[in-house]
Parts: structure tokens; sequence; C-alpha cells
């Protein structure tokens, strides 16, 4: 894989904002959390009005983030709030997105069958310059 730093897409800006707020989070400053759900969600209204669409694929994988962000303001969940820290790590190094791969499965999003050969090539293709589902 090849590093990917893409300093002209807003959206980049948006994941590393949001980890360092994660990371400050894990590090013991708990708004930081807060901090990481509050622009997620702010996330998912300006790519809705980006997209014209509230269910845009975009829209979709920051309310799924949006999603496990709350998940974690349960204590005993707090562990989630690793998922994210490592996800964005590779989303922001070489553009590999776990959360947008998995969200891609889901029935409305995908147009085969789920299957062991769809999960493999899902999860284990190199990252993409472009959009994993199409418009």
């Amino acid at each position: 894989m090849k590093l990917k730093l893409d300093f002209h897409d807003v959206g980049w800006w948006y994941w590393l904002a949001t980890w360092i707020m994660i990371t400050a989070g894990l590090a013991g400053w708990e708004a930081g959390f807060y901090m990481a759900a509050g622009l997620a969600a702010w996330q998912i209204g300006h790519y809705a009005r980006l997209e014209k669409n509230p269910k845009a694929f975009s829209v979709q994988v920051r309310a799924g983030f949006f999603l496990l962000m709350v998940l974690g303001f349960i204590r005993p969940l707090r562990f989630i709030y690793w998922i994210p820290f490592t996800g964005l790590i590779a989303r922001l190094l070489v553009n590999y997105c776990c959360l947008a791969r998995a969200m891609s499965l889901l029935p409305w999003n995908r147009k085969e069958p789920l299957s062991a050969g769809l999960l493999r090539r899902t999860f284990l293709s190199p990252p993409t310059d472009g959009p994993i589902v199409g418009p």
C-alpha cells in the first residue's frame, strides 16, 4: 500500500480532526469523545447537503461512524473508541476505510448476494481512490 495523504479533501481534514479528538479522549480528556461525536454529526449534515441526498453512501458512512461514537458514551462500551482510533489511522494514511467497506455490504448498498468471495474482495482489496459503491 502506498501512502496517500489527501490534503485537498475536506473529508480527510474532518477525519484528521476526529482522530485527534478521539486520541485526546483516549488520553483522558473525555470531552474529546463528545467533540468527535459532534463533528461526526456535523459531517452527516454537511455531506447530506453536499450530495443533495441524505441516503448517499458518504452520509451513511458518517451516520455509522456517529453511531459508533455514541455507543462509546456507554461506560462499559468505552473500548469501542479503539476501533475508530485505529481505523482512522488507516483511512488517513492509505485511504482504507474498513467502516465504508463494511457498510457497502448492507443489503441496500450491494448488487450481489453476500458470499465469502464478496467478503474477501470487500475487505482484502487494496484501497481505492474512487467510491466503494456506485451512485
